[in-house]
């Protein structure tokens, strides 16, 4: 059993082991079976209504007696959408992409706890000071919308400057080792994305979950194509026809926003255009393999998609044995 830390004792966990809310793809079965295996599931809103994660956070609870989380874009939701999700009594809200303090103030007055999103040390500073019960230490390690540091380079920075609030790690992790690595960083746990993108309970498009079992680390990528949507944010996702299309065009390319819509997939009677920022999601049909796959260089430690739990026990049980290999070694 990994260490019980500030984490655990904050939420009444069992294991260090929080799932990102990756939009609607963190779906409430991938949320509850988070929980139910002794760590905490979350979903997010990204962009959508808030009557629809309502409906998410509704689910969990039927799926799950455990705590509960969301994940929140600030540019993307008002301070209206976030008081109508905390009036649905989750324990965290996650915050990133936007100063905090007034998302903080909503959700201290709600009894939700809020974990801030950072890219550097100096933002860490910031939501400790703005009143964050905790901070995600997000690397460049990280799948999707990512930060610039290296996740192992950034988590022991935050942990100096976010005053003494727990800290979880992000980007580039996905077994036993990684949790390990992290608290040996200072961390007090860890949050999956790559990870838990490829589960069973995710709502990935099965495309997408192939796409991560399939690829190397290499394969993980640095980008700012994907911006209908979300202009002006890089993003990690894995290399594909978009991507290579794009760099194999001569300079001065015309961006993504400035061309002609070209539509590539359906999401029932949605259109889904190139360059667009969603991920496909399962029902999609069209070209899903060309649309934006975020996933982190992690992806090359996934060789499987699994139950949520099983990986979840899985990680547990490998930084287990981890642990025990460095003290035995130590003697």
């Amino acid at each position: 059993m990994p260490p019980t830390t500030r984490l655990c004792t904050l939420l009444g966990i069992e294991l260090p082991i929080v799932g990102a809310g990756t939009g609607s793809i963190a779906t409430a079965r991938l949320a509850a079976a988070v929980t139910n295996a002794g760590g905490l599931g979350m979903t997010g809103a990204a962009g959508d209504p808030p009557e629809q994660v309502v409906e998410r956070i509704r689910e969990i609870r039927s799926l799950t007696e455990g705590p509960a989380g969301v994940n929140v874009i600030l540019e993307l939701q008002p301070l209206e959408a976030i008081e109508a999700i905390l009036a649905e009594g989750i324990e965290v809200l996650a915050t990133g992409f936007g100063e905090p303090a007034d998302a903080i103030a909503l959700a201290h007055d709600a009894g939700t706890r809020v974990f801030h999103r950072c890219e550097t040390p100096g933002e860490a500073r910031r939501a400790a000071a703005a009143g964050a019960d905790a901070v995600i230490a997000q690397g460049s390690d990280s799948g999707g919308h990512t930060g610039v540091v290296p996740t192992f380079a950034l988590v022991p920075q935050v942990v100096d400057a976010a005053g003494g609030i727990p800290v979880l790690a992000a980007g580039g992790i996905a077994d036993g080792r990684g949790l390990v690595a992290a608290l040996a960083l200072g961390a007090d746990g860890v949050l999956l994305g790559t990870r838990l993108v490829a589960s069973l309970e995710s709502g990935a498009h099965d495309v997408y979950k192939r796409g991560i079992v399939d690829a190397a680390a290499e394969d993980s990528i640095v980008t700012d194509i994907f911006e209908i949507g979300w202009p002006g944010r890089p993003e990690r996702v894995l290399r594909n026809p978009t991507t290579e299309a794009w760099d194999r065009e001569p300079e001065p390319r015309v961006r993504p926003l400035e061309r002609p819509v070209e539509i590539i997939a359906h999401r029932g009677g949605l259109e889904l255009p190139r360059w667009f920022v969603d991920t496909p999601n399962a029902g999609d049909e069209g070209a899903v393999g060309e649309m934006a796959l975020y996933a982190g260089p992690a992806a090359g430690l996934v060789h499987e998609v699994l139950p949520a739990a099983e990986i979840v026990r899985r990680i547990a049980a490998e930084a287990d044995a981890v642990w025990a290999a460095l003290v035995g070694s130590a003697r």
